[in-house]
């Protein structure tokens, strides 16, 4: 959001450059004009120095610095003019990259957010796993005791049953010292 910010600040800044070129384009076709007009008057004043004859030498080198100052000026306008074309194509230029690129940060921006969600969804499946596993664990451990104790239940019940047969083999010695008589 903050980069999309920006990048709107960017655009709207070139947008304001190509305006104030165009400002400046018509300052320097005003300029132009002027130089134009301003030569027109000193060729017109050369002129008419040239009519006053001797009287009018010195005004003819004053129109003749004037006709130079609309030369250059018009000169230094046409300058001005192709380094503001310029300027303005290299506007465009950056412009068309800045949207290039914006489009391209927004393409990224949702391949993060896919890519946010998909963590997001793998870290809910880990964490529901981890729940499972814990409650195995516990299971195991609730078997293990239950083995261990029936483990323990099956030795005291083979010792009991050892006993058991060792009594049982005395009884039956002692039973067969006693004989029955028979019945008459």
């Amino acid at each position: 959001a903050k980069s999309d910010s920006y990048m709107q600040d960017m655009l709207q800044a070139m947008q304001e450059i190509n305006e104030s070129s165009d400002d400046i384009s018509s300052v320097i076709k005003i300029i132009n004009d002027i130089s134009f007009q301003t030569n027109l008057l000193a060729l017109n004043a050369a002129v008419e120095a040239a009519r006053a004859g001797a009287y009018g030498k010195g005004f003819a080198v004053v129109a003749e610095e004037v006709r130079n100052l609309a030369m250059r000026s018009q000169t230094a306008a046409k300058q001005t003019t192709d380094l503001i074309e310029g300027s303005k194509l290299r506007v465009d230029k950056g412009t068309k990259i800045a949207h290039i690129t914006a489009e391209t940060l927004e393409s990224i921006v949702e391949k993060i957010n896919k890519v946010s969600d998909i963590v997001s969804d793998i870290y809910s499946a880990s964490s529901s796993q981890r729940k499972d596993t814990d409650i195995l664990n516990q299971e195991t451990v609730l078997i293990n005791k239950v083995t261990q104790q029936n483990s323990a239940m099956s030795e005291e019940a083979a010792a009991s049953a050892q006993q058991l047969l060792s009594q049982a083999e005395m009884f039956s010695g002692m039973v067969n010292k006693f004989k029955l008589k028979p019945r008459a």
